[in-house]
């Protein structure tokens, strides 16, 4: 029997763990800092993996056959922490695992790593993309670069690293294939407009552009990451929202373009923050303590 066959990958149980110990997917995704739709999906897809009803959704409460399988999968996780930990304790005094959300790692941090190397010679960085938060228990992450919107709070000691406003972008072929130029901010959901999976995040930019209106919109295209996002609109297939930590390159470029209405400019608007997060304990290492100040000067910079 091949290896691995009735293994359901890592995110999947990660999350199904969390989900049991808060008792409710809401809880669980707001502990992971993750969208509901993320949790909701990652334990649809274990339930049909394993054929089984998990959590009954009107409680919210593990099922019996749930709580089962949950402690079993809760132990054996912990002791895959326990022997990582313990495998890593000679390299760790000087490692660093930085877990990171694809759009900053992919756009904005890989470029600068050699920056991090050549100040801090010693320490042997490693950048580690991830859509779901780390767990801190059995993923080897010291610490974790998210992006946390306004009003989401987590549990977790955690460091500000940067507010980026929120700007409509498209190539320069999309711009000039517009039926016409946004005179205002209402006349972009008239337009060609590119969404992040289930982000709602032009609702809320029109919702600072517009108060007073209620504008309704339809996407041409909902693609699940902002990368995929910012591929589409380098094809001219649309309008996207990005922020300056996603298409600085492109703006350099020529790539992408800001889009700019006739009339008054754009409000400035930002829906949250990059943060550097970990536990109290990470807090000590080191290396941590480190990257964090290089981490804040190299956006000063930039």
């Amino acid at each position: 029997m091949p290896y691995g066959r009735f293994l359901p990958s890592m995110a999947l149980l990660r999350a199904f763990v969390v989900i049991g110990r808060e008792e409710g997917i809401r809880r669980a995704a707001k502990t992971l800092m993750v969208d509901h739709a993320v949790m909701s999906r990652h334990l649809r897809d274990l339930e049909r993996f394993l054929g089984r009803e998990l959590v009954d959704r009107a409680s919210g409460r593990l099922t019996p056959a749930g709580r089962a399988y949950h402690d079993r999968v809760a132990l054996a996780l912990d002791q895959i922490e326990g022997a990582t930990l313990d495998t890593r304790a000679h390299v760790a005094e000087r490692s660093l695992t930085i877990w990171c959300v694809p759009g900053f790692a992919f756009h904005w941090l890989a470029g600068r790593c050699q920056h991090f190397r050549a100040s801090h010679p010693d320490i042997d960085l490693v950048i580690r993309p991830s859509e779901t938060p780390a767990m801190f228990r059995d993923d080897g992450a010291d610490a974790d670069i998210r992006f946390v919107r306004d009003g989401c709070t987590g549990t977790m000691r955690q460091m500000e690293i940067t507010r980026p406003s929120v700007f409509p972008v498209a190539s320069p072929d999309c711009v000039r294939a517009l039926p016409f130029q946004p005179v205002c901010a209402a006349d972009l959901a008239m337009l060609p407009l590119l969404e992040e999976g289930s982000d709602q995040s032009w609702n809320r930019w029109f919702a600072t552009q517009c108060p007073s209106l209620h504008l309704s919109y339809k996407p041409v295209a909902k693609l699940w990451q902002a990368h995929m996002v910012l591929a589409a609109a380098r094809e001219s297939a649309g309008i996207a929202l990005a922020n300056r930590f996603l298409v600085e390159t492109d703006l350099a470029r020529g790539t992408l373009t800001k889009i700019r209405p006739l009339s008054e400019d754009f409000v400035d608007v930002s829906f949250g923050a990059y943060v550097l997060r970990a536990p109290d304990k990470n807090w000590g290492h080191p290396p941590i303590a480190s990257f964090a100040s290089w981490l804040v000067e190299e956006v000063r910079k930039s």
